[in-house]
């Protein structure tokens, strides 16, 4: 054994110990070192946080090392970062307060340890901690609590599946790293602040962009509208400023919901229940209602002296800012205003070629009508068709303001529906002309051709005996010509019931026998009557046999009587099925389109 200086004996042990403590020393220090220039450059708390545990593992020679995070809001510690664990449940794993080694290094702000688990003592335990710890098959903790400013931000732990002792050394350590674990928290809270507050600050500076480009939208928008109004300019022209000013989709139905500008796009039937209940409740508001979701993202009703105009929707991707609201809400008023001056003017021209109309089918002097129709520009002297409208008392208005968009046209509401005189000269065009513009609305329309308008009174009255005389005999929905139904509304002077009972004497037990039986006794009827009584040309016409044609003619004597082929139940009988042929043309019409 070797000799000192003074003679003393130095142990060889001894002095590789202090070597080996000195070594793991310098070690420690250089981690130390390390771990604290990397604090200069945190930018992700979480991977600064697993490589603090990941050295303190390697320095320590822990079998398991792990940082767990104090939250404030909860009052538990959540495990962050984890290294050696086998069964992967250590992180996120959840220690409640006052809980194992952690709680009592959080409650001493110290360094705390217990060299085996199975004798944790008189501290409190979890259930599901002592499984996670009993699984990884630890004995002994040593946790050191993460401090800054005297707040605990966390707990760093080492373990070891032996049962020891932690040194002072050890603990020296391990508080060591904390106070880099803490620092990095700190930082971390400080980014994160900092992160919000940019956030906060960009979302403000684009609150603050949107405000200023909504404002300067709707500066300009005001400035086009003002300009519109002063020349003159309608409805669509207000409602497509304001499409280009929002950027959005627009919409515009007038009080009878149908479509005044835009295509609608409303989809599913509880789409269009919620829409008509944010139009009522706008109506109640006189503001913007704003709908839940879908196509249309809010709608505000066009109110004029108190009185429903129509409404305006808005369609979409985002909701509308409270700028656009007020927006809108003011186009709306502008939009009232546009339409009760284009009504005004509509309704007072309308007013004068009502007046006109009425002059022109009351008037006791005819030619002096002529005359001041012509002096406001009418063509008195071109073919022209009087068409008499027959439409329900509630539906009159309504009706009269669809037939004032005919070019041309004069219209005027009249007792029994609408007169209408349509600068057409083919009168079965002119009554499909007119049913088309009246879809969904049920009519009897008849039109009756003229010269020219000196020829309106008379041409009109026989369109109007024509509808009475449908409506009499129950057609409510029909388009036709006077000249069908001109002889049968003379003979029984409109009186549609007449008509009826007529019909049901002459030939009413035919009509019934083919009713019971599906026969065709009726068209049977109808050719003999065409062929002056002969079987053959009857035959030929209907494309029977000739000895069909008489079993039939039997039958037809057998229901009608023997003598009904002479000369006045001849005519009686065939004024009859003529008046009900024509009535089976009418019910055909109600089926074509366009009739």
């Amino acid at each position: 054994m070797p000799e000192s200086a003074g003679g003393a004996v130095v142990d060889d042990g001894s002095r590789r110990d202090e070597l080996e403590r000195l070594q793991r020393a310098e070690a420690q220090l250089a981690a130390i070192a390390s771990t604290t220039r990397d604090l200069l450059e945190v930018q992700d708390a979480t991977a600064m946080l697993q490589r603090i545990v990941d050295r303190v593992h390697e320095l320590a020679g822990a079998d398991v090392t792990y940082l767990s995070v104090y939250d404030v809001d909860s009052d538990e510690l959540f495990v962050r970062a984890v290294r050696g664990s086998r069964s992967g449940r250590f992180l996120g794993m959840r220690v409640p307060a006052g809980v194992g080694v952690a709680s009592l290094a959080v409650r001493t702000r110290s360094a705390q340890s217990v060299a085996d688990y199975d004798e944790l003592g008189a501290l409190p335990r979890d259930h599901q901690i002592d499984e996670i710890v009993g699984a990884e098959g630890i004995h002994a903790i040593l946790g050191a609590p993460l401090l800054a400013a005297g707040e605990v931000l966390g707990v760093l732990f080492v373990a070891n599946r032996a049962a020891r002792r932690f040194d002072e050394e050890d603990s020296s350590l391990l508080t060591a790293f904390a106070d880099h674990a803490a620092i990095v928290l700190r930082i971390a809270g400080v980014l994160d602040a900092l992160t919000a507050s940019r956030h906060e600050a960009e979302a403000a500076r684009e609150r603050a962009e949107r405000l200023a480009a909504d404002t300067l939208s709707a500066s300009r928008l005001h400035g086009e509208l003002t300009g519109l109004i002063v020349g003159g300019g309608g409805q669509a022209d207000v409602l497509a400023a304001l499409a280009v000013a929002l950027e959005r989709p627009i919409w515009a139905e007038d009080l009878h919901g149908e479509p005044l500008w835009g295509t609608p796009r409303l989809g599913a039937r509880d789409a269009r229940a919620e829409l008509a209940l944010a139009v009522s409740h706008s109506a109640a508001t006189g503001r913007v209602s704003v709908l839940g979701g879908g196509p249309v993202r809010a709608t505000i009703t066009v109110l004029g002296a108190g009185q429903r105009i129509g409404a305006v929707h808005i369609g979409g991707v985002t909701p509308l800012s409270e700028l656009q609201r007020r927006t809108l809400e003011r186009t709306a008023q502008i939009l009232a205003l546009v339409t009760m001056q284009r009504n005004a003017v509509s309704d007072a021209e309308e007013r004068v070629r009502g007046e006109l109309v009425l002059d022109l089918l009351d008037s006791a002097d005819a030619e002096a009508a002529v005359r001041r129709a012509r002096q406001r520009g009418v063509a008195v002297d071109r073919p022209w068709s009087t068409v008499a409208v027959s439409v329900a008392e509630s539906e009159r208005s309504r009706a009269a303001a669809r037939l004032r968009q005919l070019r041309g046209a004069l219209v005027s509401i009249a007792p029994d529906g609408c007169a209408v005189l349509v600068p057409e000269g083919e009168a079965q065009r002119a009554a499909s002309t007119v049913r088309s513009l009246l879809e969904g609305l049920p009519a009897v329309v008849v039109a009756e051709p003229v010269a020219t308008l000196a020829g309106a009174q008379s041409g009109m009255r026989a369109a109007v005996r024509a509808a009475r005389l449908l409506r009499g005999l129950g057609i409510d929905d029909a388009a036709t010509t006077a000249v069908e139904l001109g002889p049968y509304a003379a003979m029984f002077d409109d009186d549609g019931a007449r008509a009826r009972a007529f019909i049901d004497a002459s030939i009413g037990a035919v009509l019934g026998w083919d009713a019971r039986r599906g026969t065709e006794l009726g068209a049977t009827l109808a050719a003999l009557l065409e062929a002056q009584g002969s079987a053959v040309s009857a035959a030929r016409v209907l494309r029977v046999h000739v000895s069909t044609v008489k079993q039939r003619a039997a039958r037809l004597r057998s229901l009608l009587g023997e003598d009904w082929d002479a000369p006045e139940p001849r005519f009686r009988v065939e004024v009859a099925i003529r008046l009900h042929r024509a009535l089976q043309g009418l019910e055909r019409t109600r089926s074509t389109p366009g009739m």
